[in-house]
């Protein structure tokens, strides 16, 4: 499937002769180093918007009579995970403030199963662990900045992640923390 995806990118690339640089990164290529399955694919663009480059994805797919994947999805403006939600969410936690943050950006909503999974006890221990405060930091900034910041810290809220994101250092959690919930 991947060795697929990729010759689709590369095809089309070579339909639209787009003089751009396509480079695997994040997750993938650590986890094939270390022999790892993993099912999220980041795809880095030199000088092309991922907007314009997936329009080019889709008309190329249609153009050799392939039918893009999970359109319908974006056409009902939801968040959805390819994956079970838990399973998404444990192998990276972060997927949890993305997927928060992306349904605000495009004012689309988060899924049912999305927000189960998110809220899991498993999926908030691993964000809290595996997630380092300056990429937690680098989302919840991005949230802020974007266009529906409420919306955003709301899901946080709802999905009971908020001492997680905005976790206190630890001598001052039992004082500030107490009875502190919304």
């Amino acid at each position: 499937m991947e060795r697929k995806i990729f010759n689709r990118l590369l095809a089309t690339l070579c339909h639209f002769n787009l003089q751009t640089q396509l480079r695997v990164a994040g997750d993938w290529v650590r986890d094939k180093l270390l022999g790892k399955d993993c099912y999220d694919i980041d795809i880095a663009l030199d000088n092309i918007m991922g907007t314009e480059f997936v329009d080019k994805v889709r008309e190329y797919l249609l153009s050799i009579g392939e039918e893009a994947q999970g359109i319908s999805d974006l056409k009902s403006g939801r968040i959805v995970t390819p994956l079970p939600p838990k399973a998404t969410f444990l192998d990276d936690p972060l997927r949890v403030l993305r997927a928060i943050r992306f349904g605000g950006r495009f004012e689309f909503t988060l899924d049912e199963d999305l927000k189960v999974g998110a809220a899991c006890g498993n999926v908030k221990d691993a964000l809290a662990a595996k997630i380092s405060r300056q990429r937690i930091e680098t989302e919840v900034d991005l949230m802020i900045s974007g266009n529906q910041p409420v919306k955003e810290m709301t899901h946080i809220c709802d999905l009971t992640l908020f001492w997680i994101v905005f976790s206190l250092p630890p001598e001052f959690e039992p004082t500030i923390s107490d009875g502190c919930e919304r």
